[in-house]
């Protein structure tokens, strides 16, 4: 074991930048390929309510507007990723990423969903 270990050390130490990005475009590109397998396997199953098109599709169409948005978030996820590890990414892109990305998603997350989130005021009763 600490022969593997020692190996891979040795090929972390001689990583440049160019090959750091290239060997996580690679992880990144294996791990979204395996992702997608797993949904496209888990979508076939029919054991589960989820169908991953449904994020593609609004009333049981192709949504342009949902095709653009779901694109958008996973060119900037891989950018951002792949700056990281070139060591080429900003504060700027940080903060571009969660106000674009993870700030909508959690004020959705705690919206009351069209409902008042205090409950109604007692009545003054007459006596």
């Amino acid at each position: 074991m600490d022969g593997v270990l020692d190996y891979l050390a040795a090929v972390m130490d001689n990583l440049t930048a160019g090959s750091g990005a290239r060997l996580m475009d690679l992880l990144l590109a294996a791990f979204l390929i395996g992702l997608i397998w797993s949904t496209v396997i888990a979508d076939r199953s029919g054991g589960n309510g989820f169908k991953f098109v449904d994020i593609l599709m609004e009333n049981g169409k192709a949504s342009k507007w949902s095709v653009i948005v779901v694109g958008s978030w996973l060119i900037h996820s891989w950018a951002l990723i792949k700056w990281t590890v070139t060591g080429y990414v900003t504060t700027p892109d940080f903060v571009t990423y969660g106000g674009i990305w993870i700030t909508p998603l959690i004020a959705k997350m705690f919206a009351p969903n069209g409902k008042d989130p205090l409950p109604p005021a007692p009545k003054e009763q007459k006596p």
